[in-house]
This record gives C-alpha cells, sequence and structure tokens, in this order.
C-alpha cells in the first residue's frame, strides 16, 4: 500500500463517527447538535466519493487494458 496517494477520508469518516457516537452515548446533546450535520455531510459525501472512484472506469486503467486485449 502506498501511502504516498491515500487521501485517508474513510478514516477520517470513522473517526467522526466514533466521536459522535461518543457524544450520543454521554448525552453532550448540545455538542450532538452542533456537530451532527458537518459530521454526516462529510462522512455521506467520502463514502460517496469513494464508491464512485470504485465504480468509474478510470478507477483501474490497467484493468480496463487488459479486459480490452482479451476480448
Amino acid at each position: 500500500m502506498n501511502l504516498n496517494n491515500k487521501t485517508f477520508k474513510r478514516e477520517y469518516a470513522g473517526a467522526m463517527f466514533i466521536v459522535l457516537m461518543y457524544l450520543v452515548l454521554y448525552d453532550k446533546t448540545e455538542m450532538v447538535e452542533l456537530v451532527i450535520w458537518p459530521f454526516l455531510s462529510f462522512i455521506a459525501t467520502s463514502a460517496g466519493l469513494h464508491i464512485y472512484d470504485k465504480t468509474t472506469s478510470r478507477a483501474n486503467p490497467q484493468q480496463q487494458q487488459s479486459n480490452g486485449e482479451s476480448n
């Protein structure tokens, strides 16, 4: 795994989710109201971008090229 090209989107989203669950479990409702929209927006966006990147044809050009040669 090459860490130079890694963006850590999923790791940040996971950390934000853990913080959100901590706030909910320890009944810090004022803080939850403050951070819920930015956190959930980032988590949903990072998940969506990850899925989009994995499903587009440009995600793995070597695989596309080998599939074209085998046909």
